[in-house]
């Protein structure tokens, strides 16, 4: 696999966008599942980030010489990304589910221990 200096001149910055886009849509995803994603949703995020930023220079090409044909394969690269996407959101959100609550996050050991220590006072409080 080559990477993004292999690629030609004219691709680069679309495909500098896509790892940028790729690697904040990781983080997003994992914020929003748990703090944590698998390869198997990365590698799902990389795919759709390399299709939408193919889609994307497609589309300029074929904007930039009024060419049907790479406007419609650009189509069909943004569609393809939109489903690795949803793949990648519905994998990330089962594997959460399965990791349960054994996984629980920094701050919820935090909110745990200070729900705790509310009820100390609480109980100490009406003992008075």
């Amino acid at each position: 696999m080559g990477g993004i200096d292999s690629t030609s001149d004219a691709f680069r910055p679309f495909a500098k966008w896509g790892r940028r886009y790729g690697a904040h849509r990781r983080r997003e995803l994992a914020a929003a599942h748990g703090g944590e994603i698998s390869a198997g949703v990365g590698a799902l995020v990389e795919s759709a980030a390399l299709a939408l930023a193919s889609s994307r220079y497609l589309q300029n090409q074929g904007a930039a010489i009024g060419d049907p044909e790479l406007l419609k394969r650009a189509s069909a690269l943004a569609a393809e990304a939109r489903q690795n996407e949803l793949a990648a959101w519905e994998l990330a959100a089962r594997e959460a589910k399965a990791r349960g609550s054994s996984r629980r996050t920094a701050l919820d050991r935090v909110r745990e221990r200070a729900a705790a220590r509310l009820n100390e006072h609480a109980e100490g409080d009406s003992d008075t």
